[in-house]
């Protein structure tokens, strides 16, 4: 039976992302084993009940710890000896390519989920680590990797000029598609303006311009409930703090209902979904709006402007731009029709291009073209 490894950054992130191609794989009568570089046991068992192997890793969020999990992978590589190995998200990439990189002759394919705080942030923090992994992508992982996926062009085309990747080892595939049966069209509510940011909250995600433009249209006196669904990151340079949070949601900008897992219900109960990030790789909470038929805004980035046709299915408003935020906010909340119209739209983009079928058989694809994994 031939073996597939795939590697991610957390456990979560493996079940909102992966959950299905791994089941896809399995399906194949494929041995999959899955590791992350985080995990939480209610995750593991999840993964285990669809017959993958998990194998668990010691906690690398340190310097030191990421350099013990290029150890244990370049062991458990050793150990189970792969057919191909498959790497989501671009730290899991680079300390996936370090531990391989020496004997390991198995294919590789990196997926790149996202640029994240390295490439995003300007500050000084970023722009020295942002040359220290360029130097490691350049040095290690170009000749290493077998298959780069991306899931929107600009990624693409950064990785081509910046890194030296070839186009030829280049794929692209739009996300990791949505259930849209899980994520089920819906009216939305009637009677009520909500407007919900979900994701982790960080500065990069645009939660700071978010909040500027709750004040503002609070302000003007348009009765609208804004809602934070998600957790502040410590280990991310970009987070805010438990006492921003605090501090926003004692002043009656926000309500902040922290990380929850019911995201459809959480969707079907808003009136307009906002995601003003400064960079994505293919944002699928976007997906999931569109999907449950809700309208949305968010800002004219690399990933964000793959799934948002600006008057279509939303708005896209400036990178970190709160003014414009506002203007675009308030044009939705004023006007219901408009919304519904954008909804619809949504849910026929995502149906036709990024739903969770369409999606697993392009993985598919790269599986049985570019490594014979499957015939």
């Amino acid at each position: 039976m031939k073996k597939i490894l795939l590697i991610d950054n957390r456990s979560q992130y493996f079940i909102g992302n992966r959950y299905h191609l791994a089941k896809a794989l399995t399906a194949k009568s494929l041995d999959v084993h899955v590791t992350t570089l985080s995990a939480n046991e209610e995750d593991i068992d999840i993964i285990e009940k669809i017959g993958i192997t998990y194998h668990r890793l010691p906690s690398g969020k340190t310097t030191l710890g990421a350099l013990k999990n290029v150890w244990h992978i370049h062991r458990l590589v050793q150990q189970i000896k792969p057919n191909i190995i498959h790497a989501f998200t671009l730290r899991a990439g680079v300390i996936t390519s370090l531990a391989t990189n020496s004997g390991s002759k198995q294919p590789l394919i990196i997926s790149i989920t996202g640029l994240g705080y390295t490439f995003t942030s300007h500050q000084k923090k970023a722009t020295l680590l942002r040359t220290f992994v360029k130097l490691i992508l350049r040095r290690f992982m170009v000749s290493r990797v077998n298959v780069w996926v991306f899931q929107n062009t600009d990624d693409m085309d950064f990785f081509a000029a910046e890194i030296g990747v070839s186009r030829q080892t280049s794929i692209f595939i739009p996300g990791s598609g949505v259930d849209t049966n899980q994520f089920s069209y819906e009216p939305e509510p009637l009677n009520t303006a909500t407007v919900v940011f979900i994701g982790r909250l960080l500065r990069d995600k645009g939660v700071g311009e978010y909040i500027e433009a709750a004040q503002h249209i609070n302000q003007k006196a348009h009765r609208a409930m804004f809602i934070l669904v998600g957790d502040i990151d410590p280990d991310n340079p970009s987070s805010f703090s438990a006492r921003d949070i605090n501090g926003w949601v004692n002043a009656g900008i926000i309500k902040h209902i922290g990380y929850q897992k019911n995201i459809a219900q959480i969707i079907h109960k808003a009136n307009i979904i906002c995601l003003p990030s400064y960079r994505e790789g293919l944002p699928k909470i976007l997906l999931e709006a569109g999907a449950t038929g809700r309208a949305v805004v968010a800002t004219d980035v690399p990933g964000c402007r793959e799934v948002v046709e600006n008057g279509v299915n939303g708005l896209l408003v400036p990178r970190g731009d709160s003014a414009s935020l506002s203007q675009a906010i308030l044009k939705l909340l004023e006007k219901p029709e408009l919304r519904l119209k954008m909804g619809k739209a949504g849910r026929k983009r995502v149906e036709s291009q990024f739903s969770v079928g369409s999606i697993v058989e392009q993985f598919m694809l790269v599986y049985q073209e570019r490594t014979r994994l499957i015939k």
